[in-house]
This record gives C-alpha cells, structure tokens and sequence, in this order.
C-alpha cells in the first residue's frame, strides 16, 4: 500500500501519552506494516534494523510500541487494525480488477475487437490495483466517515471515467492539458492505455511521479522509463532489509 488516509485530529488524541521519540516509532512502524501488507518481523532486532532504530533510546521506544499496540504472534507482529485495512484494501482492488476486464471486454467487443479482448481485458485490470486507502479506527487508528466514503478522484474531462488514487491528480491534468494542447487530446481508451503504462513503470520500479513530470517536461504524448542509469528500487522484502 503506497497510501493511507491519517486522521490528525484523532490520531494525536490516541497517542497523547506518547514521547516525541515513541511517536516518531510508531509513525514509522505503521508506514512499514502498510507498504509491506504483512506483520513486522517476530524478531526485535530485524525491527531495528527496519525502522533504523540506533540508539538505546530510539530501541526501547520501539520495544515500548510493539508492546502497546502490536501482538506478538508466530508470523510476527501483527496489528489488529492494519491487517483490517490491507483486507479491505486487497478487496476493493481485485474488485476493481474485475469492473475493469468486464467493462474493457464490452467496449472492445462493440469496436470489432472481440479477439483481442481478453488480453487487453487483462493488462488494463492489473494496472487499475489500487492501494490501501485508510489508516484507524481508534486506539491511534481512527478514521472519519467521510474518509472512508470519499469517491475516487475523477479526471479532468472524459464521461465519467475517474482516475487511480494512486495517480497524482495535478499531472494528470497537467498532462490532459498537454496532450489537448498538441491536438491529441486523450480518449476514454487512450486513458486506459496510458493508465497501464503508469502500472507497468511503477511495477518495474520507477516513480510514477518522476515518470509523469518526465513526460511534462519533454511534451511526451505517452510515459517512458526514467532516463537513468537505474530504475528506484521498490519496496524491499522483510529478509532484504536485514
């Protein structure tokens, strides 16, 4: 999960007996349990090491979080409510998956498509996964309803066809803007397909932002990969981090 909502409000209300320091832990432990979507390691010292946690201090603050809100269990410490919103967000993106082969295989049916319809079907879902979406419900997880009920950001122009969370709303409209400036302004399709490639660059490692302003900055009608000798490295697994 790349995104979850943070409820300040509630947030510092369910933490207020906490220091600067045990804080500071538990920001960054819940930012690790969410972009791995599984428990923190059952060993303390590989938690350390994850949360960069050097000193005395910075390591009883940890043992301190992991001891008030986090479960010891044999996968490791899990978290009651963030194994509630990596669940719920898995849901919603395989449903998603779904909306988006049925809806791609209809629209390339009524074009004369039939046959290529199902691998297009297929490219067009895996690029719609989307990421976790909220972050509590009380006991320093809470979240408002109009949090949770909030609709999916639509795009600048098209028939109702809204954008991934996951893709930043002002470039998008910067490059909707782009694209509509040199003549080819952007179709359902055509925001599909670009929508995919975003998918691809990310699953490959790439920054979606970077990849996008990269685009802008050169009037690309399409995405490509970062001119860089090497791509960002994505989200390492628990065993490579320690």
């Amino acid at each position: 999960m790349n995104y979850y909502p943070h409820h300040i409000g509630d947030y510092l209300k369910d933490t207020a007996h906490l220091t600067m320091i045990e804080d500071g832990a538990y920001r960054r432990l819940i930012d690790l349990y969410y972009l791995h979507e599984k428990p923190l390691p059952a060993e303390k010292r590989q938690v350390y090491r994850l949360a960069r946690a050097a000193s005395t201090a910075e390591r009883g603050a940890v043992d301190t979080i992991l001891d008030e809100y986090f479960t010891l269990t044999p996968e490791g410490w899990t978290h009651r409510r963030c194994d509630a919103e990596v669940a719920k967000s898995r849901e919603k993106s395989e449903k998603a998956r779904t909306s988006a082969a049925s809806r791609w295989q209809s629209k390339t049916h009524s074009d004369g498509n039939a046959n290529a319809s199902g691998k297009d079907a297929n490219a067009y879902a895996n690029a719609q996964e989307t990421h976790g979406r909220t972050h509590s419900d009380g006991n320093a997880y809470p979240i408002t309803n109009n949090q949770e009920d909030n609709p999916p950001t639509p795009l600048s122009g098209g028939s109702g066809w809204q954008k991934p969370d996951w893709v930043p709303a002002d470039l998008w409209t910067e490059f909707e803007a782009l694209r509509k400036k040199r003549k080819k302004p952007l179709t359902d399709r055509a925001r599909d397909m670009a929508v995919a490639k975003l998918q691809a660059l990310q699953d490959g490692g790439h920054d979606v932002k970077a990849v996008m302003e990269q685009s802008i900055l050169h009037a690309w009608d399409t995405f490509y990969p970062l001119k860089s000798d090497a791509a960002p490295v994505a989200a390492e697994a628990w065993s490579d981090a320690v």
